[in-house]
């Protein structure tokens, strides 16, 4: 008896000890799966372009989502939302960028999507139903399929809160300093750190298509660079507008940041103009600052003017020059151009001249290693992944569906060559 009752204090012992272990190995995973979740579902950030561009994407976006068969129940039931809320981003990109349509057709097409899973509040809706109010000719429907994204914008907001306790929960300890600053509209590390794992969580009181306090706007990043800055969308400050001008206001918004090495929560910003680069009127800046209810500290002193791209990101992107090459197969010319790069992420441009196809995708860049998914095609095919190395300049890539390989293909970076071929 003794014996059984030494035995079962072992076994209790040895669970007690694997406990931590396996709740460390869950965590572990929730994170990478967040990690993964939240690069596809950040959609509002970048360029004007950009940013059009992912309404455009958001269904292959739903279908990448639902592949990754997440096992965490916040994690599933916002891929869930998002599988509707993708066909509204989609539409209200394909409505606005093609006037063919009669009022019937484009009425008795929202009216196919189904109901958005979270519901607009009464103010938003009437100011929203509002502005569609006055779409009377084809030209308006083009307006109202605009104001029609917002819906969508205002869902993807809500269902993104549900899950910004899995950010905070994997954030790094809370911090006295907000590790970013706030231009108008984009996101600047000004620190000397790269920071990473990067939720920012903005609750806008100033957005003239999504009235009332805290609408919610989410953005991730898996990497921001030191001196790094991301544009984001005017909208979010939109009230401040004023005729021709903005003016000064205050907790325009609130800001969260949640990142591996600190968490800052629920900081109200106010906005105001701040002195520039150069001399006169046209030298000062908007900028948002932290009211002073804020006790921490928030950079002002590095200049607002927005900083050049590195060398090392100008070797790499658009602004350098493009990758170009060929398919090693059928010898027919290749090109990549890659738009923005933000971290080891980008967007780019994939030409085939073979199949007379290109294609936007989506990629990263991350220890020699190169990799990127086709999103939409802009003519011709939408072709296959591309995975392989990176390194002096070149690139060295198979391609293929589910990592199988079924071609090959070169590319060298031909830099933009100066006014006299120099």
């Amino acid at each position: 008896m003794r014996q059984f009752a030494l035995l079962l204090g072992t076994l209790a012992g040895l669970i007690v000890a694997s406990a931590p272990r396996a709740a460390a190995q869950d965590d572990k995973k929730v994170k990478q799966e967040y990690g993964r979740f939240a690069q596809l579902y950040s959609m509002d950030w970048g360029s004007s372009v950009t940013q059009e561009y992912r309404l455009r994407s958001a269904p292959k976006r739903a279908q990448l989502l639902v592949a990754e068969r997440f096992t965490d129940p916040a994690l599933r039931k916002a891929v869930g939302d998002f599988e509707k809320v993708a066909k509204h981003y989609f539409r209200s990109w394909e409505e606005r960028n093609n006037t063919r349509m009669t009022k019937k057709e484009y009425k008795e097409k929202w009216e196919s999507l189904g109901e958005l899973p979270f519901k607009s509040d009464v103010e938003a809706a009437a100011a929203i139903g509002r502005e569609l109010a006055v779409a009377k000719k084809k030209e308006d429907a083009i307006w109202e399929a605009g104001r029609l994204g917002f819906f969508a914008r205002d869902s993807h907001g809500k269902s993104w809160k549900e899950v910004l306790p899995i950010a905070k929960k994997f954030g790094g300890p809370k911090g006295d300093r907000f590790p970013l600053r706030l231009g108008l509209m984009y996101l600047h590390n000004t620190s000397t750190e790269s920071l990473t794992n990067v939720t920012v969580a903005i609750e806008t009181n100033s957005c003239v298509e999504m009235p009332g306090n805290g609408r919610p706007h989410v953005v991730f990043f898996e990497r921001l660079d030191a001196g790094e800055w991301v544009p984001l969308p005017a909208w979010l400050v939109n009230r401040q507008w004023k005729v021709n001008k903005y003016v000064a206001g205050t907790d325009v918004l609130r800001c969260s940041v949640w990142c591996d090495q600190t968490s800052v929560e629920g900081v109200a910003f106010d906005m105001k103009m701040v002195p520039g680069a150069g001399k006169g009127p046209a030298a000062s800046v908007w900028g948002l600052f932290p009211d002073k209810t804020f006790a921490g500290t928030y950079d002002t002193k590095t200049p607002w003017a927005i900083p050049s791209m590195p060398a090392n990101k100008l070797n790499l992107t658009v602004a350098g020059g493009t990758w170009r090459g060929k398919d090693n197969g059928s010898g027919d010319g290749r090109q990549l151009v890659i738009m923005e790069l933000i971290g080891p992420n980008f967007i780019a441009i994939d030409i085939d001249l073979g199949t007379k196809s290109t294609r936007i995708v989506e990629g990263r860049i991350q220890d020699g290693k190169v990799d990127w998914e086709p999103m939409v095609a802009n003519r011709g095919e939408l072709g296959d992944p591309h995975w392989g190395t990176i390194k002096d300049g070149r690139i060295e890539v198979s391609y293929g569906k589910n990592r199988t390989a079924r071609g090959t293909v070169t590319l060298q970076f031909a830099g933009k060559k100066g006014p006299k071929g120099k």
